[in-house]
């Protein structure tokens, strides 16, 4: 539990640092709001979540299941590294973020 609690420590500040530099990039006149968002995909298509990521401006998704693949094959790791750098976003992982299963 306590490796788990320090590799969340360090996916903290990764994505703090992240947000720091998102929002001197936006303050520079670049894109972006320096937030983090949350968003479910069950409901979703490909389509629809593009727009969304489009509409929000959201340059990184971060993937924070346990596993990287589910029912819907577009919405898996593989997939979605191909389809998401040319709606403008680019697909990462934080492993220790993820839910375990029971």
């Amino acid at each position: 539990m306590t490796v788990m609690a320090l590799d969340l420590i360090a996916e903290l500040h990764k994505i703090k640092k992240a947000v720091i530099q998102a929002q001197a990039a936006r303050d520079a006149g670049g894109k972006g709001s320096g937030m983090i968002c949350s968003i479910g995909y069950q409901k979703l298509d490909q389509k629809t979540l593009i727009e969304i990521l489009k509409a929000r401006q959201v340059e990184t998704l971060v993937d924070v299941r346990s596993r990287s693949y589910g029912r819907k094959p577009v919405f898996n790791r593989n997939a979605m590294q191909r389809w998401l750098p040319p709606a403008s976003a680019t697909y990462g992982r934080a492993t220790s973020w993820a839910a375990s299963r029971p």
